[in-house]
């Protein structure tokens, strides 16, 4: 199973190295739409709303609209320049019950492992 976050938990003066694994299992049906007489995949095409011509990935840029058809258009070199460093580390403060914790706080649940070869010398030092 693919580790989807790899960090380390802080308490103090204590750093924990962990990997973060989801703790459930997406067992939803997805269905795709099917032509009823054939029944092939149905595929959407993409166009251009002011000429009618289908385009391409290649031919597609990002533009956010701040008025009616008009457009601030955005690269992806624009977009890596705003991107926010996210830390790796969970500082964590202080502890709470999970009954005073509200369940909108909850998106996904996840369980930590420490990382490969800090299982004893965390261990040891936690006991």
């Amino acid at each position: 199973m693919a580790v989807p976050h790899k960090g380390s938990i802080s308490m103090g003066l204590v750093l924990i190295p962990i990997g973060m694994y989801k703790a459930t299992v997406d067992n939803d049906i997805h269905f795709n739409q099917l032509d009823k007489e054939s029944k092939a995949r149905i595929k959407y095409k993409k166009y251009c709303s002011h000429c009618g011509k289908e385009v391409t990935p290649t031919d597609i840029i990002k533009g956010y609209e701040y008025e009616k058809d008009k457009y601030v258009v955005m690269t992806d070199e624009d977009l890596e320049k705003i991107k926010t460093k996210k830390g790796k580390t969970i500082h964590i403060l202080q502890f709470a019950k999970m009954s005073e914790v509200n369940m909108i706080y909850h998106e996904k649940d996840y369980y930590a492992v420490l990382d490969t070869g800090a299982e004893l010398h965390y261990l040891k030092y936690l006991m």
